[in-house]
């Protein structure tokens, strides 16, 4: 356990100490299960990468979270985000998810990272449509590269978004793509090299 900018004071008891927190950084630990965050109310950032977490269930009392790294561990499904309403930026780069949704309750989410999901041969990367609608009057970064998206329609939900990278995903053709061309106005920056129809230079054409 550890904290950025702070340390435990020579008197202070380990409760205090840990009740104040707002950095907790536990990557490369190994860890299967997180029990104890209950015990860190005050995290605002937890560095939670590089481990062997299978389920997202021990963060309901972390409601002040704004930053959440949990890249490379082996969750298959989005959960127990319910109570983290501040929550900006989450990273679930590196994991086993074939299906974004969950995330309903997080409307001031600003970044979301599910890059290179570890998928079987025939599966893919799908958003739900109810899932994007909910954060999609303030997500501004997707990055979903290398992740098997086949189907990006449902990220026209995403009204406010800035950055989409689907590079080396599965888009076929670019009409898949014309939805979310049309209704995410604020788009800056898209990239889709790799996807299919990008391969084919007469995509340029339609």
């Amino acid at each position: 356990v550890s904290k950025s900018d702070s340390r435990r004071g020579l008197n202070e008891s380990m409760e205090n100490y840990l009740a104040r927190l707002t950095h907790l950084t536990l990557n490369e630990k190994n860890i299967g299960r997180v029990d104890m965050l209950v015990m860190t109310p005050g995290v605002r950032v937890l560095y939670l990468y590089d481990n062997v977490i299978r389920r997202m269930n021990a963060f309901d009392s972390l409601t002040k979270l704004t930053h959440l790294y949990l890249q490379n561990n082996l969750i298959e499904r989005i959960t127990g985000l319910e109570r983290l309403t501040n929550l900006t930026k989450l990273y679930l780069d590196g994991n086993r998810i074939s299906y974004v949704d969950g995330l309903e309750r997080c409307q001031r989410l600003e970044e979301l990272h599910v890059s290179g999901q570890r998928l079987g041969r025939d599966e893919e990367l799908r958003f739900s449509p109810a899932c994007m609608e909910a954060v999609g009057t303030n997500l501004m970064v997707l990055n979903a590269a290398g992740s098997k998206v086949r189907d990006p329609k449902p990220l026209m939900e995403l009204l406010t978004l800035r950055r989409l990278n689907l590079e080396k995903c599965k888009v076929e053709s670019i009409r898949d793509i014309e939805p979310v061309l049309m209704n995410c106005r604020h788009l800056q920056e898209l990239d889709v090299r790799g996807c299919p129809f990008a391969k084919n230079p007469k995509h340029r054409e339609h």
